[in-house]
């Protein structure tokens, strides 16, 4: 059963330490196992915390780059290139591996092929 004065506390805290998703804290541990321990839903809370953090940047990262609109690779008809792309080769791009051998990558095509799908959702 839940506090109001302890969930107001939390809350006030969390804000001050920059943890909102522990503002939430009764739902995650609501995921957790019944014999968890507090070491356990500790970790829970701070995983959550993670990958909320993570969605976050990833979002403003998106914003920053101003595609004008949002497109993925799974959306990529690959069946417009009649072979010519393999789903390996897309996924070969999609790991971002010429990013670190220092490598470019150069998209030629009529208008309409889907090179700035591509390049977006990369």
């Amino acid at each position: 059963m839940s506090n109001p004065v302890i969930d107001e506390q939390i809350r006030i805290l969390a804000k001050q330490l920059k943890l909102p998703t522990f503002v939430n804290y009764t739902e995650i541990t609501r995921q957790a196992a019944p014999d968890s321990s507090m070491g356990d839903l500790l970790l829970l809370l701070m995983k959550s915390e993670l990958e909320q953090r993570q969605e976050n940047q990833n979002h403003k990262r998106l914003k920053q780059a101003g595609f004008p609109y949002t497109k993925t690779l799974d959306e990529l008809d690959l069946g417009r290139y009649n072979g010519e792309i393999s789903t390996l080769f897309v996924n070969e791009l999609a790991s971002c591996k010429f990013i670190k051998e220092h490598r470019n990558i150069t998209m030629l095509g009529n208008p309409g092929r889907g090179k700035t799908h591509m390049a977006i959702g990369l």
